[in-house]
């Protein structure tokens, strides 16, 4: 299942300790009240497109989150280790950045949105 193979490869990148995001992985939204660093994965889901009947267009976001800013080329990691986890992924769009303030700080958080897409034939009675 896509979901799940998009969740394994950003716990295996979560877990690495070069790059640790010690927030961990969460779907749709972090649900964690209280986390010490906001590092972290989120991922969902995006509109489904159709051409026919038979032909989707699934989408799907990824939110790479971490205080201060994300490493340099680090969302060109993550592209590659999703790409290699889902084959006939790729990348639907440009990659977004936004930024918030962590409460009751004043530390800057980055947040770099980065769509993709995975074509698919579906029979539909």
């Amino acid at each position: 299942m896509i979901l799940d193979d998009i969740k394994s490869a950003l716990d295996t990148l979560a877990a690495d300790e070069e790059a640790p995001f010690t927030g961990g992985v969460f779907y749709g939204i972090c649900t964690k009240p209280a986390l010490d660093e906001w590092n972290y994965f989120v991922f969902n889901r995006s509109p489904i497109h159709t051409s026919n009947d038979s032909r989707y267009t699934e989408t799907f976001q990824v939110h790479v989150v971490h205080e201060n800013y994300i490493a340099e080329d680090y969302v060109y990691t993550v592209i590659e280790a999703l790409k290699e986890a889902v084959p006939g992924l790729s990348v639907n769009g440009d990659i977004e950045y936004s930024y918030t303030v962590k409460n009751e700080t004043q530390l800057v958080v980055e947040i770099a949105t980065i769509p993709f897409k995975k074509a698919r034939k579906v029979n539909v009675g």
